[in-house]
């Protein structure tokens, strides 16, 4: 009876009741996750570093295209300057000054044209008509006399646009910057040039809306048939600034001193031969300085009164050159300018009227243009010689 009463106690036990979800602890979290954190642990290096280097390259990469918006911001801006110079003729700013040109550019400039001495008044003075205190280095470009500031603007453009196409090449600027150089080359009478940049935009930028809208064909083939004629006339790059380098000097000896003159290189062959034959005469020893005024100096008249022997008259190259201070040229025929007698004249400062006359050029002076600048008509040329430059 016991036995059955403890057996029908153990039935009427109550279950026991359902254990309770136990808190996360940071002991059985680690159970838990156990097989990511075994994966982290083991690749917390890796993962670091793949993380880092993803930041730095995004952060690269926005810097780069931050970079590459402002260059060819910058790029078009310059286009900009460079067309209004080539298309509008407007200089590229009003306060672009000589030294802002570079070195190469201002020392050219001041090699040409001497100082604000020798400028005309007309240039050098102010509104009110005063001579101005300012150097060549502070002298605005868009005043210097032509041809002189368009040479000097062209090759500015052309520096400045092949700095920028260097940093901007891969932007949207970069096929109108090697379009706009092609055409400036060839303008500086650098076919060669221009053609790499016509054969670069059909390469590098065939895509561009520029290559296969607005590139004129027929423009590469007239820089491709001028690089054809150069080269059967074996025709170097013609420079607008007068060369000196001959072996011969040809001495004046005047009473007031002496000055010397060099022939220009190989520019001028045939002027160059007149000049020594007429030398060699001695057709100009104990003649006078026919006529002087701010800008040249004249001699060379056999008969003294200025107006040329037509006994003497013979056939003489002519050339644009800048107009440089101490250059010595023929003077030419009132009929005929290819044709000249034994007069010449020697340029004291840059002539504003006569800046884009071609002239019978002989040489330039090397010396002794503070003797040039003392003559006048009551002056005697002595003597010319020749001595040769060892």
């Amino acid at each position: 009876m016991a036995k059955k009463s403890k057996q029908s106690n153990q039935r009427r036990q109550p279950k026991p009741a359902p254990i309770a979800p136990q808190p996360t602890t940071p002991e059985n979290a680690e159970v838990q996750a156990s097989p990511w954190l075994e994966k982290w642990q083991q690749n917390k290096l890796s993962w670091s570093l793949i993380g880092g280097v993803t930041i730095i390259i995004l952060a690269i990469m926005s810097i780069y295209a931050a970079t590459l918006k402002a260059r060819s911001e910058e790029s078009w801006q310059t286009l900009q300057n460079v067309w209004n110079t080539m298309v509008m003729e407007q200089s590229l700013e009003k306060d672009l000054l000589v030294r802002d040109l570079g070195p190469d550019l201002a020392n050219l400039v001041k090699t040409t044209l001497g100082s604000m001495d020798f400028l005309p008044k007309i240039l050098t003075q102010d509104q009110e008509g005063k001579a101005s205190d300012k150097t060549l280095d502070e002298f605005e470009v868009r005043k210097l006399p032509n041809p002189l500031r368009d040479t000097v603007l062209r090759q500015y453009n052309i520096n400045q646009l092949q700095e920028k196409f260097a940093s901007a090449g891969r932007t949207s600027a970069g096929p109108w910057l090697a379009y706009t150089l092609a055409q400036l080359h060839f303008a500086n009478h650098e076919p060669q040039e221009a053609l790499k940049y016509y054969e670069m935009l059909k390469s590098k930028y065939n895509q561009s809306v520029l290559t296969h809208n607005l590139l004129d064909v027929q423009e590469q083939t007239v820089v491709e048939n001028e690089i054809q004629w150069m080269k059967s006339q074996q025709v170097g790059k013609s420079s607008p600034f007068a060369k000196v380098g001959s072996k011969t000097n040809v001495v004046f000896t005047t009473s007031k001193g002496k000055f010397t003159m060099q022939f220009l290189q190989g520019q001028f062959p045939k002027n160059m031969e007149k000049f020594l034959d007429l030398v060699n005469q001695g057709l100009f020893n104990g003649i006078n300085f026919y006529k002087s005024d701010e800008n040249l100096l004249y001699s060379g008249c056999s008969l003294g009164t200025g107006k040329g022997n037509p006994d003497w008259v013979t056939e003489l190259e002519l050339k644009d050159l800048i107009i440089q201070r101490g250059l010595v040229a023929f003077v030419t025929t009132e009929k005929d300018a290819t044709k000249g007698d034994t007069r010449f004249y020697i340029f004291k400062k840059y002539p504003w009227l006569e800046a884009n006359k071609r002239h019978a050029f002989i040489g330039q002076i090397t010396s002794g243009m503070e003797v040039v600048d003392s003559l006048t008509t009551t002056d005697v040329l002595l003597d010319v010689s020749v001595v040769s430059n060892l």
